[in-house]
């Protein structure tokens, strides 16, 4: 058995505080969906075989986590435990459910920061040294739901540490995620022909244009990711060139969305 003596009070800590969290803001028609992700993800059990009583279930699993010592799978447990309530959140009544997921994730990343440990709960995803900035951008960006969320999302699951630690695939869909947002407000079929036509037609917004300096820093970024995570990479990508894509992005996705009006329905911006 793997053993985390050094972490015995991060432990204590954060399954104390999931035990408290789910007691205090868990009702009965709620738990059933946290424990069938539980019973999937956690036991990687079939569904079909699920009979506990979830209530039970989801504490005797914590139970069982805090008794091995095991706290690879505590993070595993307090993924599983943000997304779910991310997910339920929105059928039960607001006065109830409202920042349920983002008051889960504070109270976790003040714990992992007062124990030093260099991880952040983001979104749903424990991530190891990510800025609080980048942070702060992707969870923005994550705030409206379309194809370049979706891409910067499962680009937070490629560098989680629950996940594939896969940097190329955190930059490909860091860039797809640019790419998308230029291609659907802009109606166009590439980044390049994007940033090309705000340079030509000198599309403003509110009297103000993107200046031609940053938009080419744009299309460098996009042409990085082209050398590398999109097609052969030349060499071995990094988690840390993962995490600044992936920072980039966000804060352009985000940039992008507020300076480049959402199409009409006849199609044009």
């Amino acid at each position: 058995m793997r053993e985390y003596d050094e972490n015995e009070g991060l432990l204590l800590a954060l399954n104390n505080y999931t035990y408290a969290f789910l007691k205090q803001n868990l009702f009965s028609y709620a738990w059933d969906y946290l424990a069938k992700n539980v019973w999937v993800h956690i036991l990687m059990r079939p569904l079909q075989e699920k009979n506990n009583a979830s209530s039970d279930l989801i504490f005797s699993v914590l139970a069982g986590i805090y008794n091995k010592k095991d706290l690879p799978y505590l993070y595993a447990y307090i993924e599983i435990t943000y997304n779910s309530l991310a997910m339920f959140q929105d059928e039960l009544p607001f006065q109830i459910s409202a920042h349920l997921d983002s008051d889960f994730e504070s109270g976790v990343n003040d714990i992992l920061s007062r124990f030093n440990t260099g991880l952040t709960l983001c979104s749903g995803y424990i991530i190891e040294g990510l800025d609080i900035v980048a942070r702060q951008g992707i969870e923005t960006a994550l705030e409206v739901t379309d194809p370049a969320s979706k891409s910067i999302r499962t680009a937070l699951n490629a560098i989680s540490i629950n996940g594939s630690q896969d940097a190329d695939l955190c930059i490909r869909e860091a860039a797809c995620a640019v790419e998308y947002t230029i291609k659907e407000r802009m109606n166009v079929n590439t980044l390049s022909d994007g940033t090309k036509k705000l340079i030509k037609e000198n599309i403003n917004n509110g009297g103000k244009n993107i200046h031609g300096v940053l938009l080419k820093s744009l299309e460098r970024f996009y042409d990085y990711t082209s050398d590398t995570a999109r097609h052969a990479a030349t060499k071995q990508l990094t988690i840390e060139e993962a995490h600044l894509a992936l920072g980039l992005s966000a804060a352009w996705v985000n940039f992008l969305r507020k300076f480049l009006p959402e199409k009409s329905e006849d199609g044009n911006p």
